[in-house]
């Protein structure tokens, strides 16, 4: 036997309803890794520092520092550059000469709205069995 953190950010892919899940989550959770885990449920890679629960003083500080002089930065810059009507236009220019991504015209689109269809069928029965399972769990205990 080992042990480890394993560390992920969890993203849920399926359509909310109500601010709610299909599984009547608001976010994803480690309920979501179970039974093979679920078909709308992606992730990406983190680290122990991100999720650890006690974080020295000192590092929180750093990161907090480091978060403030970022939106300030940010701040400064959309009022004395980013609101100037030059600028204005030519991000709105920018933004009108991209064209729409759709199934038809992009396969990546067409194959990333394939996959969600699929996980939407195939999450039916894997909530079904995780509901189940976790009832007949907290019934024994």
């Amino acid at each position: 036997m080992s042990w480890t953190n394993v560390c992920v950010e969890g993203f849920c892919f399926a359509e909310q309803k109500d601010g709610k899940y299909p599984c009547g989550k608001v976010c994803p959770s480690v309920f979501c890794l179970e039974n093979h885990i679920c078909p709308h449920f992606a992730y990406g890679r983190t680290d122990e520092r991100m999720v650890a629960h006690f974080v020295p003083f000192h590092l929180i500080l750093k990161d907090k520092l480091g978060i403030w002089i970022e939106e300030l930065w940010w701040k400064l810059r959309w009022i004395f550059w980013d609101r100037l009507p030059r600028n204005k236009r030519k991000m709105e220019e920018f933004f009108a000469r991209l064209p729409d991504a759709t199934p038809e015209s992009c396969p990546l689109t067409a194959k990333f709205e394939e996959e969600k269809e699929k996980a939407k069928q195939e999450f039916e029965q894997w909530f079904t069995k995780v509901k189940n399972d976790s009832e007949e769990d907290m019934e024994r205990a």
